[in-house]
């Protein structure tokens, strides 16, 4: 019975069965969260309507007695103000890839 040779040849390095994901890692959205930009909208737009409710026209016959630009422009700035706590003290991340340097 004639004997096979063994091969000695070295064969390719094991690669593992799952790609290897690049690393990232999470970074703020800070200013550019969408709960910034509506706080903004909000705050601007109370702000004119307080102005509004100073200097424009009393005519408070119209809302029953009640001074409507006041009372909605200052709701909306607490509105605003509460987006702003809210995006303060739970901000969004998102995932960025980790530079090689």
């Amino acid at each position: 019975m004639a004997e096979q040779p063994i091969d000695n040849t070295p064969s390719a390095p094991a690669t593992p069965s799952t790609p290897i994901a690049p690393t990232t890692h999470k970074q703020s959205l800070g200013a550019f969260d969408v709960r910034v930009f509506i706080a903004t909208a909000l705050g601007l737009i109370g702000i004119f309507l307080v102005i509004c409710s100073f200097t424009a026209d009393q005519s408070l016959e119209k809302t029953g007695g009640v001074n409507a630009n006041l009372w909605t422009g200052l709701a909306l700035v607490v509105v605003a103000l509460v987006f702003v706590v809210w995006a303060r003290f739970k901000p969004m991340y998102e995932d960025v890839p980790d530079t090689q340097s």
